[in-house]
């Protein structure tokens, strides 16, 4: 089998995917959400990718390693929160975000409920992989996804005009989110898709403040990311995954190898590849 006859064959059926986000859920104080999420791409990653794969200033080396979970191998427990004040800030008030966005928007709409999730997998490509931080569901609009942004910079300040705030721009009357190294816009795009839906809230939090930028889905925009995460998991992730089977605790190397996308791959002792790519590191079940 080549590795593009592999990345063909990364299909997974409702109750698998259903079973990973299930044990999933808690995101970061979750152990098997690190553990699921190895081997896989995940929205974070999507704007390094892209910058990789258009030719942009970026490592291989290093997103390989982050996509195989290397800093997160053999976990029993959730691994502490990094020293980032601004990683510290946004996890301490991500449930106040939530819970201030709720009560903005319940009165517009018919039994407004935020569900929250766990890992959620492409229903086609197992290795496009995404933790909203909610869906959205009422009885009088589609179902959505909910981004919670809440920015350490602008922690105690208001949002409209605040040039500390660099994802987020008026148009006319309207804030939009924008493009840039932050990598919001992959982040948010590659959700939607690999969730299946349209329409994103994306909710800027402040102590002070609130703003519900409403995303829509750009199939255009998906697709060129998409073409891109294909190739770099092909030419990157795959021979990887593969040159691991015996090694486990081997790092990624550069090497010509890894861009060869036609080399033979031996999937014998792959167990269920295409979702439990992780399973190198801790065999979760």
């Amino acid at each position: 089998m080549t590795t593009s006859d592999f990345v063909n064959s990364c299909k997974t059926d409702q109750k698998e995917r259903r079973d990973v986000e299930m044990m999933t859920r808690g995101q970061n104080q979750n152990a098997k959400w690190y553990a699921m999420r190895s081997g896989s791409l995940t929205t974070t990653k999507f704007h390094r990718i892209d910058r990789l794969m258009t030719g942009g200033k970026a490592s291989p080396s290093r997103l390989v390693s982050d996509c195989m979970g290397d800093k997160y191998k053999n976990l029993t427990k959730p691994p502490p929160l990094p020293n980032a004040k601004s990683i510290k800030w946004g996890v301490a008030n991500e449930s106040l975000a939530r819970n201030a966005y709720f009560n903005k928007e319940k009165t517009k709409h018919s039994n407004l409920v935020i569900k929250e999730t766990g890992l959620i997998v492409h229903n086609t490509k197992s290795y496009l992989r995404a933790s909203p931080d909610g869906v959205v569901l009422c009885d009088c609009c589609p179902p959505r996804i909910l981004e919670i942004k809440c920015p350490y910079s602008a922690a105690h300040e208001a949002i409209r005009g605040n040039t500390k705030i660099k994802y987020i721009e008026e148009v006319g009357n309207t804030l939009a989110l924008k493009g840039g190294n932050h990598g919001y816009l992959e982040q948010v795009q590659g959700c939607m898709a690999i969730t299946n839906v349209s329409k994103c809230e994306f909710v800027v939090y402040t102590v002070k403040d609130i703003e519900v930028i409403h995303v829509d889905f750009d199939p255009i925009f998906w697709a060129n990311l998409e073409q891109h995460l294909d190739n770099f998991f092909l030419s990157h992730l795959v021979p990887e995954l593969f040159r691991r089977q015996n090694h486990p605790n081997a790092t990624y190397i550069v090497d010509k190898s890894d861009t060869d996308s036609d080399m033979e791959v031996d999937t014998d002792n792959v167990v269920n590849a295409c979702l439990s790519l992780y399973s190198y590191i801790n065999n979760v079940k």
